[in-house]
């Protein structure tokens, strides 16, 4: 049963830890490190949703990007795919992301509605 809040307490800063959207596999060795440069370059190949911008080429590009460190590739994945997505990110349910594969399903998702495929495949008939 979830626990009650007073009134006072939404309004007030929280000093607990936020819930995470992205549930991150344990990493194998205790000297696993991110560098800032990987995050900069991440962050300088943002999608923000437009229509003339490519999610596939973003996941491309993303990979390449990912791909310079060899170890750890799920949990790399999963801690720096956020940095490139600009504001898309804060609508998903805490706890829904559980692997690579589901990272870019979700972020492929809402690119791909089944109303455009059937558009496509009517223009390609």
């Amino acid at each position: 049963m979830a626990k009650e809040r007073t009134l006072k307490k939404y309004a007030s800063p929280s000093t607990e830890e936020s819930h995470a959207i992205i549930v991150y596999p344990t990493v194998e060795s205790n000297n696993f490190e991110i560098k800032p440069a990987l995050i900069y370059l991440v962050q300088q190949n943002q999608i923000f949703g437009s229509l003339n911008e490519d999610p596939n080429l973003h996941v491309s590009n993303f990979l390449r990007l990912s791909g310079t460190l060899k170890a750890n590739q799920e949990v790399v994945r999963l801690n720096i795919f956020p940095f490139s997505l600009g504001d898309r990110f804060h609508s998903l349910k805490i706890g829904s992301i559980t692997s690579w594969d589901k990272m870019r399903q979700t972020f492929l998702a809402p690119f791909f509605p089944h109303s455009k495929t059937v558009q496509l495949r009517n223009q390609i008939i």
